[in-house]
């Protein structure tokens, strides 16, 4: 399984996504945005975010390869608007995928981002940005479900998220009564 995690820039998908490994272990969290730390990167080109699905879908055969078959993986903005261009990265692996998207209210997301252990810079710049993100998931809102975190910490948005996955998988609702699924690769 994996489970696609999107949303605007500090809402949460980080957070989220290492309180979804520990209620689902075992399970494998990549996080898109180390996979973008170089220099020349620009999310802007679609060359450059080829490569971090490109780099995913390594990693994906890498922990398959050793058993694993749960993961999340954090998606920017970018991917989640190129996503059905290169979800081809990810469908080879034949595991079930759910794409989710993490909102909340512009009030929210601002003191979230003004809560981040961030430079100013970063923190202006990310907050320059916030309402254009938040608008570009309104139109992705066919593809990635949305999870409402405005009024619910992480542990509570990994709740919701893996009771969501559990239901579309009509898997166990516990994750204590989860057991690892056989490789299927």
């Amino acid at each position: 399984m994996i489970v696609l995690l999107t949303g605007p820039t500090g809402v949460g998908k980080t957070d989220t996504s290492w309180a979804l490994i520990e209620l689902a272990a075992p399970m494998v969290f990549l996080d898109c945005d180390w996979f973008a730390s170089r220099i020349p990167f620009s999310w802007k080109s679609a060359v450059d975010v080829e490569t971090v699905f490109q780099a995913l879908s390594i990693l994906l055969r890498y922990h398959i390869g050793r058993g694993s078959t749960r993961f999340v993986i954090s998606l920017t903005v970018e991917m989640a608007q190129s996503f059905k261009q290169n979800r081809h990265y990810f469908d080879e692996f034949h595991l079930p995928m759910h794409h989710l998207q993490l909102r909340c209210t512009e009030d929210v997301l601002r003191h979230r981002i003004l809560q981040r252990d961030r430079m100013k810079a970063q923190q202006d710049a990310e907050l320059a940005v916030m309402r254009e993100q938040q608008i570009s998931f309104e139109t992705l809102t066919r593809e990635f479900a949305v999870v409402e975190t405005s009024q619910i910490d992480e542990r509570a948005a990994a709740e919701k998220i893996w009771h969501i996955v559990n239901r579309a998988n009509d898997a166990p609702t516990s994750p204590a009564r989860i057991t690892p699924r056989a490789t299927g690769a």
